[in-house]
């Protein structure tokens, strides 16, 4: 995963949920920087063919929490500005 564009967001909540074997100090506060409330799950393109699986665990979790994700594939990027958000792609 790509943990800069995770840590920027609100928490790790959702990785937490997801990789609970990847908290190898079994840390309870999973709060990130909170430089923006942006949900950014990197690589999705890859890790989906990884676990076919991904997608209904992300809405899922996006149900309970109502709270959305953005998937970024690897040509991908996000583009926050203020409160403007814009999706790039390659």
């Amino acid at each position: 995963m790509s943990a800069g564009a995770m840590v920027l967001g609100p928490d790790l909540n959702l990785f937490d949920k997801l990789y609970p074997e990847d908290n190898f100090y079994h840390m309870t506060d999973c709060s990130a920087l909170n430089v923006t409330a942006v949900r950014v799950y990197p690589h999705y393109d890859k890790q989906l063919k990884n676990d076919p699986t991904l997608e209904q665990k992300l809405i899922n979790w996006e149900i309970n929490t109502q709270q959305q994700i953005t998937r970024l594939k690897d040509d991908q990027g996000i583009l926050i500005n203020d409160r403007n958000i814009t999706l790039l792609n390659s």
